[in-house]
């Protein structure tokens, strides 16, 4: 018996001592003792590009650049869109244009309408037509820009590029026809 209440005295002792700091503290008194603790926040701005290349695919945001190493050439590609103009049906399906620019450090990027392909979120193909030119190739100090139209419904995608058949790049973006 003198064992359980001696064990029970311990537990009770260890938990009084997890409790925090001094009997009777408040949020100033903690910042007193402790000093204060920065909260961290996102920079400003455009996110820095990630690294992909053949070997090393990326998964990221629509509108986030990606800082691509190709055999041709280097370029910072980013994709924005759908963009759908008014007057749609709301919650209907909205035609909408994505595109892609590549502005090249080095080399050239050859971005062309057959690389690029579009799922959304039940693993259907969108498919996408070129509204302009069907490639383009960008060159350092010449950057380029693809312009792909398709029908969209409210939902998530993504849209892939690959190069000699490897995924290079995968851009996720929500849909919402409002």
């Amino acid at each position: 018996m003198r064992r359980i209440v001696a064990g029970l005295l311990l537990v009770a002792g260890l938990l009084a001592g997890c409790a925090g700091g001094p009997a009777g503290e408040d949020a100033a008194d903690t910042v007193r003792r402790l000093g204060r603790v920065p909260v961290p926040s996102a920079e400003p701005g455009p996110p820095a590009p990630v690294a992909a290349s053949l070997g090393k695919p990326q998964l990221i945001a629509m509108g986030a650049p990606v800082r691509v190493s190709l055999p041709g050439g280097e370029a910072v590609v980013t994709t924005t869109g759908p963009d759908a103009p008014g007057g749609q049906r709301p919650g209907g399906p909205a035609r909408g244009a994505i595109e892609i620019t590549a502005a090249p450090g080095s080399g050239e990027v050859r971005l062309d309408a057959a690389d690029f392909d579009v799922r959304d979120d039940s693993g259907a193909d969108v498919p996408l037509v070129p509204d302009g030119p069907a490639d383009v190739v960008a060159t350092a100090g010449r950057p380029g820009a693809l312009r792909l139209v398709g029908t969209f419904h409210d939902g998530q995608a993504r849209i892939a590029w690959r190069q000699g058949g490897h995924v290079v790049a995968m851009w996720v973006f929500s849909v919402e026809n409002d």
